[in-house]
């Protein structure tokens, strides 16, 4: 609970959304009551968490599982050592190529570095058009939207945590690009908290927004991505709170801020 609070306090510096200094000290003080006077489900309360829809990889052997073999061993490594401390030589090491087969599918290593954050991106822009394709309620909406997250964070911990760490080793055209596609999926999730909190100004939400999405990261690696129920259970009690806000998970049940569930 305590990293959960110093997490939100902490996402103030992952983004430039735009608020007055005094308007981020109190809603960042109220997040972080609210978290700290969470009392957490027990182990014997696990949530219903479905998976997201995921694309199955080609099951041959040829340029498909070649590119995903790079990419996958390429995450590692990133995750592992960092961007700068990874070589080409590194990645096709530990793919089981020659240095020079790369280049048959990557123009280098910032190429394989976009591949990458283009997928992550690419992923979360999906969940979020199949949860509102699937839900009429704001409310449901981003309750699927926060089960996806957690669930793609925690069975891809690599992407997650490069998608957070690696974004200014981006080419200026990539970065541009993927700006914009964090920027339209962060405005929409605004706006699904602005129609369950209708007392939350837009500007407020995209800080809620930003400080849920750090809290997914920073709660997966601070409990080394156990997948357990249990695990998937406190996180999404945690980030439901940040989201939604105490009252709110009150009034709509489910995983709310007294550790019972619906």
């Amino acid at each position: 609970m305590s990293s959960a609070a110093l997490s939100v306090i902490g996402s103030i510096a992952d983004h430039h959304a735009t608020l007055s200094t005094r308007q981020i000290r109190a809603l960042l003080a109220t997040i972080a009551s609210d978290i700290l006077d969470t009392e957490l489900p027990t182990a014997q309360q696990p949530a219903t968490t479905p998976q997201p829809s995921t694309t199955q990889l080609p099951t041959d052997t040829g340029l498909g599982m070649k590119y995903e073999a790079l990419l996958q061993e390429s995450l590692k490594l990133f995750h592992k050592n960092g961007y700068h401390d990874t070589t080409i030589a590194d990645i096709a090491a530990a793919a089981g190529m020659p240095a020079s087969g790369i280049y048959r599918y990557f123009a280098g290593k910032a190429d394989i570095l976009s591949a990458a954050f283009r997928r992550a991106a690419d992923r979360v822009s999906a969940d979020l058009s199949e949860a509102l394709a699937a839900e009429p309620d704001p409310g449901l909406v981003l309750d699927r939207l926060v089960d996806a997250y957690i669930a793609r964070s925690f069975a891809s911990p690599e992407l997650a945590y490069l998608y957070y760490t690696e974004k200014g080793n981006l080419p200026a055209d990539d970065a541009r690009i993927l700006h914009n596609i964090q920027r339209a999926t962060v405005e929409r999730w605004a706006q699904l908290v602005t129609d369950v909190r209708p007392a939350t100004g837009l500007a407020e939400a995209r800080y809620i927004v930003h400080a849920t999405f750090t809290l997914v990261v920073d709660l997966g690696r601070l409990a080394d991505y156990d997948d357990s129920a249990e695990t998937r259970t406190l996180v999404r009690t945690l980030v439901r709170v940040t989201l939604l806000g105490a009252d709110t998970c009150r009034r709509r049940g489910g995983l709310s801020v007294d550790g019972m569930s619906a």
